[in-house]
């Protein structure tokens, strides 16, 4: 299939969403701008009754465990601090963005959208270990890292299903999708940040997550968080991204954050144990 051709479908669709798209570019510039004033996002948020009530019901679910209720997105904002709100309501934006672009679904939108929670609970728990301060970033970053998958599959449905045979023949659904595409689910992910003009920080590690071994140079550190946090989130059987063979360990990521494979277990074990967390997650945004 001519890339070019798949791309300017791609985009012409998500140009043709009416309101989340706009809601995403004014979250865009305020994502690391900590000089932002908290009644702007409150604002912007509020501006979508769909994102906005979305955004209350995580901050209710068992992900948190708060044990009085959040009942506006001020309290929202204060409670769970503006970073974190900003990083959830892009989140979720693009989330509903996906959505009416989903179509005939090949792969479970449920059980995709789990795997990336899991992902960005990964990415958190790796930045906490690794003293890497920028664990918003990492958590935005991680909980988009999938969403090319959503176009792709919904809008050319038949493409995708012979990309699933030959995921059945125990191929990486990545390297399934670039040799019937000639792209995968990062380089369209990666089209997405470029239309919406997401910083270099969260474009690069969303553009290349399967990439990792083959760049030129060396990744990104944040680009090594969210490839080892995919790896995590399977690991840990927290939803499914649409891969059904395992994964192997990264060994180059973990070098690059220098982690060895006995303090990788221990990961994937505390990961484990917080999979009731990301479903309640879920289910608050579906």
């Amino acid at each position: 299939m001519n890339i070019q051709y798949l791309k300017n479908i791609i985009l012409d669709k998500v140009n043709a969403i009416p309101t989340v798209p706009h809601i995403i570019r004014r979250l865009i510039p305020m994502l690391h701008d900590e000089n932002t004033p908290l009644h702007e996002v409150e604002q912007i948020i509020s501006m979508d009754i769909a994102i906005s009530t979305r955004l209350l019901k995580v901050a209710n679910s068992a992900y948190y465990g708060f044990m009085k209720q959040v009942t506006t997105v001020r309290q929202a904002l204060s409670v769970l601090g503006m970073r974190q709100v900003k990083s959830l309501a892009l989140g979720i934006s693009v989330l509903e963005s996906m959505k009416q672009l989903s179509g005939r679904q090949t792969l479970d939108y449920r059980d995709l959208w789990l795997h990336s929670i899991g992902c960005a609970m990964a990415a958190t728990l790796l930045c906490d270990v690794c003293n890497i301060p920028v664990k918003d970033t990492a958590f935005t970053a991680a909980i988009l890292h999938d969403m090319g998958k959503i176009p792709l599959n919904g809008l050319f449905p038949d493409d995708y299903a012979q990309v699933i045979v030959l995921r059945d023949q125990n191929r990486s659904l990545a390297d399934a999708e670039s040799e019937i595409f000639g792209i995968d689910h990062g380089d369209v992910a990666g089209w997405l940040c470029d239309l919406w003009k997401f910083p270099t920080l969260l474009t690069d590690p969303i553009r290349n997550h399967h990439k990792t071994l083959s760049l030129a140079d060396s990744p990104s550190v944040m680009t090594g968080i969210v490839c080892l946090a995919d790896y995590l989130s399977r690991a840990a059987d927290i939803g499914c991204g649409g891969n059904n063979h395992d994964t192997a360990i990264p060994y180059p990521v973990c070098a690059l954050l220098h982690l060895n494979p006995e303090r990788l277990s221990e990961l994937r074990n505390r990961l484990t144990t917080k999979k009731q967390q990301a479903t309640s997650f879920v289910d608050a945004t579906l």
